[in-house]
């Protein structure tokens, strides 16, 4: 009996069954990483902008004057030729709008993910629905509103699911889940630089992006509300006297208050410096590239900053948010963030009913949120030609 004795089943490990569909995935965007600079380059790469074809982008006044001048003329009949001519416009004033170029590799790799996606959160209800439709002449109730309450009940599920991953393998979680919104948030932000076809998309940038988001900020900002949560509020309780912070009190308050500010001076000046040197080493640019780079965005990153964290950071660190979910409400506000800074600067587009002056295509190697900002202030001032430019007059600024 003994010789015949089944052993006990041994304790399948998180997530079971999965290692190795989570290393073939991995294994895939790092592939996407390394090859999609590849899929950009086309015969053919200058193409018709959402904007209006190739052409040369004048000077707003001079525009404005000479389109007067032509519609003068064509009421009167033929004029002389006038004597005066408008000087020329600055050499800085001077650029062209060029199209972004085109790959035809977009569509299938964002359409391969977004299944892939949408397959992974249906991966345990799908099977449930598909069972329900076939055993239906066998059961009392419906299948379609048996279906039905399944998918209701889906986000709560993903979200409990969520939180007890985050709890046992707390960095490799928050690093997918910064991966996902700052790729989200980088084609949102590149949406608004123009880019409003799939084919036109920057994919290696995107992926930078989410790659840096998957390195640095998913590992970093875990970390840093490990800090913040445990050594920095022993040491706020232990000046203030205090055993515990109770509800609603003002030392509560106080802790909150003392959070954001140091989450939004040390540890923003020092996060931003990072990503920005991380996304231009991913970039392969030289040193002196990534320093130009961080001294020209920094503070303008840190400005931007304070437009918006301070209050979403009100709900961060107070007791609303549990810790496995913190990360978690931060990067679905960084997405909202960026679509709010988009919303607002097409707004002021259409608002103005003027074309802007300069159309930005560079990148600035910057949070997503952060390129909206300075792609805005390229577009508003007509007079930046280059990157160089575009910073030195940041700073003047």
């Amino acid at each position: 009996e003994e010789s015949f004795a089944q052993p006990p089943p041994s304790q399948p490990s998180w997530p079971p069954r999965r290692s190795k569909k989570m290393g073939l995935l991995l294994a895939l965007a790092l592939a996407l990483v390394a090859t999609s600079e590849a899929f950009v380059a086309v015969p053919s790469p200058w193409v018709t902008t959402p904007r209006g074809h190739v052409r040369e982008v004048r000077p707003r006044r001079a525009t404005i004057d000479q389109d007067q001048d032509q519609d003068r003329g064509a009421a009167n009949g033929p004029a002389e030729a006038p004597t005066t001519t408008l000087a020329p416009p600055p050499q800085t004033q001077q650029r062209k709008e060029i199209s972004y170029p085109v790959s035809r590799y977009n569509g299938p790799i964002l359409g391969s993910m977004l299944v892939a996606a949408v397959g992974a959160l249906l991966s345990r209800d799908a099977p449930a629905i598909a069972a329900l439709y076939h055993f239906d002449s066998l059961m009392e109730a419906d299948w379609a509103p048996e279906s039905l309450k399944l998918l209701a009940r889906l986000p709560s599920d993903l979200l409990a699911d969520y939180g007890s991953a985050a709890v046992e393998h707390p960095v490799v979680v928050k690093a997918c889940t910064s991966a996902v919104a700052y790729l989200v948030g980088d084609l949102i932000a590149q949406a608004y630089e123009g880019r409003r076809e799939v084919a036109y998309l920057d994919l290696p940038r995107t992926f930078r992006n989410a790659v840096a988001g998957f390195a640095l900020h998913g590992p970093i900002l875990h970390a840093w509300i490990d800090f913040l949560e445990g050594p920095f509020t022993s040491f706020f309780l232990s000046n203030a006297g205090l055993a515990a912070v109770r509800p609603g009190s003002v030392s509560e308050y106080s802790l909150i208050a003392s959070k954001i500010a140091l989450d939004q001076t040390a540890f923003a000046l020092s996060f931003n410096t990072i990503y920005s040197a991380g996304l231009g080493l991913l970039a392969l640019k030289s040193l002196d590239e990534i320093k130009q780079n961080v001294r020209t965005t920094l503070i303008p990153s840190i400005f931007s900053s304070w437009k918006f964290w301070p209050i979403v950071h009100i709900v961060s660190y107070s007791p609303l948010v549990p810790v496995q979910y913190k990360l978690l409400w931060i990067d679905v506000m960084e997405i909202a963030w960026v679509a709010i800074l988009s919303f607002i600067a097409n707004d002021e587009r259409q608002e103005s009913g003027v074309e802007p002056i300069a159309k930005t295509f560079e990148d600035f190697n910057v949070q997503p949120a952060v390129e909206v900002v300075l792609s805005r202030q390229v577009e508003k001032d007509g007079d930046l030609c280059d990157l160089d430019y575009h910073h030195s007059d940041l700073r003047k600024r």
